[in-house]
């Protein structure tokens, strides 16, 4: 169904109208590909950011059930179903609502539901509160996160300054590659937003 979806999108927005400048076919598959390698990238960092690991900061606070709560969680992220993972998460942060590892992982299940931007980017700045160590690459993997939950917001101004704020920190640019990348679709979005495609409804004879 997720390909079927994406295929008649693809039609539709490359191929829209009768006449078509080769140009801007060309471009609008460039910014179909992206808009794919975008949600790709994001799986796969989900993916890794999930592993937040248990042996730190979850451990020294959760004990018992509370800690199996949390790997129950963890699972259910891992298994795409964020909505259970979701309920488990608000119940511990409801208890430990200072617990890094608790509100970090709640915002990126938020994120990768997509639907509600708002709330991952709420947790999300909790964690950023939460930290007061200096500045390191789990600082920029949670920037990372508050940016792409700005563009699943539509506020692509917002998240290039997030992008911006982690090249500025990031001064091995470990980032760069993936800051490039990110900054490549905010750009498109905007582009696109700014020039919307043309809907032509045709009344079909017969």
């Amino acid at each position: 169904f997720f390909w079927y979806v994406w295929f008649s999108f693809f039609v539709r927005f490359v191929f829209q109208g009768v006449y078509r400048d080769y140009f801007v076919i060309l471009r609008r598959i460039y910014i179909i590909i992206n808009i794919m390698r975008r949600i790709l990238l994001c799986i796969s960092i989900l993916e890794m950011s999930l592993l937040v690991s248990i042996g730190t900061l979850a451990q020294e606070k959760l004990k018992g059930n509370d800690l199996k709560k949390y790997k129950t969680a963890l699972s259910y992220a891992h298994g795409t179903n964020n909505k259970m993972a979701i309920k488990l998460f608000k119940e511990l942060y409801d208890t430990y609502p200072n617990d890094i590892n608790v509100a970090y992982n709640l915002g990126l299940c938020y994120m990768n539901m997509g639907g509600n931007p708002d709330s991952a980017l709420y947790y999300l700045y909790k964690v950023d509160e939460l930290d007061t160590e200096e500045w390191s690459d789990s600082r920029s993997e949670l920037y990372i996160a508050i940016g792409r939950s700005y563009q699943l917001a539509y506020k692509y101004d917002e998240a290039l300054k997030i992008y911006d704020t982690i090249e500025k920190n990031d001064v091995e640019k470990e980032w760069a590659d993936m800051l490039k990348h990110e900054r490549e679709i905010c750009h498109n979005a905007i582009m696109f937003m700014q020039t919307p495609v043309k809907l032509e409804v045709r009344e079909i004879e017969g």
